[in-house]
């Protein structure tokens, strides 16, 4: 029981930072993918405007 209590109360440092990283590093990835999509549809949503403003003006 005393075992158990210590690993409750007492989390293994190092290996709760390491867990952190690798959250964090998943969330930032996650993030720059999110950037490129939107990015992506943003060029595709302009080129397509463009290309109605052109063939509407000729």
């Amino acid at each position: 029981m005393d075992e158990l209590m210590k690993r409750e109360t007492a989390p293994d440092a190092p290996q709760s930072e390491d867990v952190c990283r690798s959250i964090r590093g998943y969330l930032i990835e996650a993030q720059g993918q999110v950037y490129t999509a939107v990015n992506a549809a943003m060029v595709t949503a302009y080129w397509k405007i463009g290309k109605s403003i052109f063939e509407a003006c000729g």
